[in-house]
């Protein structure tokens, strides 16, 4: 059996592996896990960022509006070409009027 089976985690769930693997880059993990109070507050906060969902839908209202803006500018620019294109040919037409008498 494994120290961390033999610990008390359940390392079947992607959540325990997160948050034993940032526990091992912080240096929080001792040689008993769960006894520090850097691990009890880092198993919190990752904890909480795993299952809270609060905020989210700002993100996506942001990332709707990024896009759109993205869509309106693309927008313009072909409708620019296009008004530029239209009033070359009404330059070109009136040009030609003028020249004939």
């Amino acid at each position: 059996m494994s120290f961390w089976v033999a610990a008390g985690f359940d390392l079947t769930f992607a959540s325990d592996w997160t948050w034993l693997w940032v526990m091992e880059i912080v240096g929080a993990v001792s040689n008993s896990p769960g006894n520090t109070k850097e691990y009890r507050v880092m198993k919190h906060l990752i904890t909480r960022l795993l299952r809270e969902d609060d905020g989210q839908d700002l993100i996506e209202y942001a990332l709707l509006a990024a896009f759109l803006s993205l869509v309106a500018a693309g927008g313009a620019v072909m409708v620019g070409t296009s008004l530029d294109t239209w009033y070359q040919n009404l330059s070109g037409t009136i040009d030609g009027m003028a020249a004939t008498p």
